[in-house]
């Protein structure tokens, strides 16, 4: 009561880039323990995949995180880098339970206004 909500709004590319600042600011500290670096780092993962593959919610959960683990170098050693994204489940109506794999692009042309 009383909140005004806007579903399905999008995230600027602004702000996106302002929370990974802060959080690369965070993860420099030295006094951060082992747990809280790694909540940095996992929530960083979910912005970051929600923004560039456009998934909606609850879909990026669906992140296999053994194979993404394993995947995560693989890109780097191809003319186009790209990011690996294993997405396990039910997902856009697949109906087998084998991964999904989603490619990102490592590095975008695009100029979002440094």
């Amino acid at each position: 009561m009383g909140r005004y909500v806007e579903q399905d709004q999008a995230l600027d590319v602004k702000l996106l880039r302002e929370i990974l600042r802060t959080y690369e600011v965070k993860l420099k500290s030295t006094a951060l323990n082992a747990v809280r670096r790694r909540k940095f780092y996992m929530c960083g993962f979910v912005f970051v995949i929600l923004f560039c593959k456009a998934l909606r919610g609850c879909e990026v959960f669906l992140t296999e995180s053994t194979s993404l683990c394993k995947m995560i170098d693989k890109g780097r050693m191809y003319v186009d880098p790209h990011v690996v994204v294993p997405l396990m489940g039910r997902f856009k109506g697949e109906t087998s339970k084998q991964n999904v794999l989603v490619m990102l692009t490592a590095i975008s042309n695009y100029n979002y206004g440094n």
